[in-house]
C-alpha cells in the first residue's frame, strides 16, 4: 500500500513597501499535537479520508482510533489515543511531538486567537499586521516552552467577509473545517508540535458558534460531545503546580444566571482541593500551587457601548464561589492565580497591596490575534469588589511567558517570572508571579 503524505495548504503572507502584500501557498504538515485531559495526554490528529495513521511514542507503534468521523462541514476525520504514562515523545505522521517533561519550566499563554469576521465587525485575515497570530505562533515556539496553555476563542470567522474588504476576500466563515483550519490549525502548526496544550473553551466556541468544531478537535473529553454539553472540568497535576480548567463558555458576562448557576458552582467545586505539606500549610505557603484556567476572568475589564472600560466582578462566577467560600465570596482559598482571556488586551489584578490571603491575581492573556479592544486603559488602582486592585494593562498584541524560579530556600514555593512578548518578540512587560500576587511593570528602558 503506498503512504500517503497528508499534507494541508497554508499561506504564508509578507508585508510589502506601500502597503502591499504577497502571499504564496505553503505545504504544511496534517495538524497534530498532545494535549492534557482528565485522563492523561491525549495525541490527537487530524487527516483527510477515513484511516488513523499509527503514532510512534518512544518508538514504539501505536494504533490512533477515530475520535469522530468525517461529515459534510468537516471532511475530515479526528483521530486519538492516549498516551502511556510517562512517554517522553511521539511521532504522527512524520511529525514529531513533545510530550510533558519531568519538569515544567517555561510555558506560553496565548487567548483569543482567531480572525474576526462577524457582520461589520472585519479584520483583515491576509494582513500580518492586522491579524499577527500566524507570526507570534512561530515565535512562541521558538521560546522552547515545556506547556501551551490556551485560555479560549479559536474560531472567529462567522460571516463572509464583505465584497470591498480586499484584506480578507475568499476567507472561509461558519462552523466548518476549512473555518477552524485557517483560524487556527494552520496558523498554531509551529506551536502544536513545541509542547502539550491546555486548551480551555472560549464563547466562540459555545452552542450556536463554534461548538461543533471544539467538541471535534479540542475539547479534553475522550469522546466528542453534543450541545448544549459543557466541557468538563477537569486537572493537570505538574511539578509542584495543579491546573484546573473549567468551563465558562457560557457564562454572561454582567447579568447572574440561576438556571446555569447550579453548573457553575459543580465545576468550581470540583476544584482539586489544595495539597499541603507536611507542616500543613496550604499551597500560598507550601510547595504546592494552583492555578485556574478559563475563558472569562472573575475580575476583569468590561466595556461600555461607548467603548470605555471599567474593572467589574463577573457575576456569575462571582455567584458560583459565593457558595463554596463561606462567610466571604470569591476568595477560593488554595487558588494562586486565575489565567484566563476574552478581554482582548493582556491585564494582570494584583490584590495583595492589603492582605495577599484573601484573594488570588487575576491574569489576562486575550491579545494574541483577533482585533484588540480599543478602550483607553491605562495602569492603576481600585476597588473591585471590597478589595484594593492594582492593574497593569497592555492593549497591544502579544503572547505570554512564564518562566519557573526555582526557590533557593528548602520548603519554600517556587515564583513564575512573566515576560510579555509583543508580535516582533520586543519586550512588553516584566512580571513576577508569587503565592497570590501577580505584578507586572514595564520593561526597563
Amino acid at each position: 500500500m503506498a503512504r500517503r503524505a497528508w499534507r494541508g495548504i497554508a499561506y504564508l503572507c509578507l508585508s510589502l513597501a506601500a502597503g502591499k502584500t504577497l502571499c504564496s501557498a505553503q505545504a504544511i504538515p496534517v495538524p497534530a499535537w498532545a494535549e492534557f485531559t482528565g485522563l492523561g495526554v491525549s495525541l490527537r490528529a487530524i487527516v483527510p479520508g477515513t484511516d488513523c495513521p499509527p503514532a510512534s511514542v518512544d518508538g514504539k507503534s501505536l494504533a490512533m482510533t477515530v475520535r469522530q468521523a468525517s461529515s459534510g462541514e468537516f471532511p475530515v476525520t479526528t483521530c486519538q489515543l492516549l498516551a502511556p504514562a510517562g512517554a517522553k515523545s511521539a511521532t504522527i505522521a512524520g511529525q514529531a511531538i513533545l510530550l510533558a517533561r519531568t519538569r515544567v519550566n517555561r510555558i506560553v499563554v496565548i487567548g483569543d486567537t482567531g480572525c474576526r469576521l462577524k457582520g461589520a465587525q472585519v479584520q483583515d485575515c491576509v494582513d500580518p499586521e492586522k491579524w499577527p497570530f500566524p507570526r507570534m505562533t512561530a515565535k512562541a515556539a521558538a521560546q522552547h516552552p515545556d506547556l501551551v496553555i490556551h485560555v479560549g476563542d479559536y474560531y472567529y470567522r462567522e460571516t463572509p467577509c464583505p465584497q470591498d474588504r480586499p484584506g480578507c476576500n475568499g476567507s472561509p466563515h461558519g462552523d466548518l473545517w476549512d473555518s477552524w483550519r485557517a483560524d487556527f490549525f494552520d496558523p498554531a502548526a509551529p506551536l502544536l508540535t513545541a509542547a502539550p496544550w491546555i486548551f480551555a473553551r472560549g464563547n466562540h466556541e459555545q452552542c450556536g458558534r463554534g461548538s461543533a468544531g471544539w467538541f471535534r478537535f479540542l475539547d479534553a473529553g475522550e469522546t466528542p460531545l453534543t450541545c448544549p454539553a459543557a466541557a468538563v472540568p477537569f486537572a493537570v497535576h505538574l511539578d509542584h503546580l495543579n491546573i484546573d480548567v473549567i468551563d465558562s463558555a457560557d457564562i454572561n458576562d454582567k447579568q447572574l444566571s440561576t438556571d446555569r448557576l447550579a453548573q457553575y458552582q459543580s465545576q468550581i467545586a470540583a476544584i482539586a482541593p489544595p495539597t499541603k505539606d507536611a507542616k500543613g500549610a496550604p499551597p500560598s505557603t507550601g510547595l504546592d500551587a494552583t492555578w485556574v484556567v478559563t475563558h472569562k476572568p472573575l475580575w476583569g475589564y468590561e466595556l461600555t457601548t461607548a467603548g470605555q472600560a471599567y474593572l467589574a466582578q463577573n457575576p456569575m462566577l462571582a455567584a458560583g464561589v459565593e457558595m463554596m467560600d463561606k462567610p466571604r465570596a470569591a476568595q477560593l482559598p488554595g487558588v494562586d492565580l486565575l489565567v484566563a482571556g476574552h478581554v482582548h488586551m493582556f491585564a494582570a489584578i494584583d490584590f495583595s497591596s492589603g492582605d495577599a490571603s484573601l484573594r488570588p491575581g487575576q491574569l489576562i492573556v486575550g491579545d494574541s490575534g483577533t482585533s484588540l479592544d480599543q478602550a483607553d486603559v491605562r495602569d492603576g488602582e481600585q476597588t473591585v469588589d471590597g478589595l484594593d486592585a492594582k492593574y497593569f494593562v497592555r492593549n497591544t498584541f502579544g503572547y505570554f511567558v512564564l518562566d519557573r524560579v526555582k526557590s533557593r530556600k528548602k520548603g519554600h514555593p517556587d515564583t513564575w517570572n512573566g515576560t510579555l512578548y509583543g508580535v516582533d518578540d520586543s519586550v512588553l512587560a516584566n512580571c513576577q508571579q508569587r503565592g497570590r500576587s501577580i505584578e507586572c511593570q514595564p520593561p526597563a528602558k
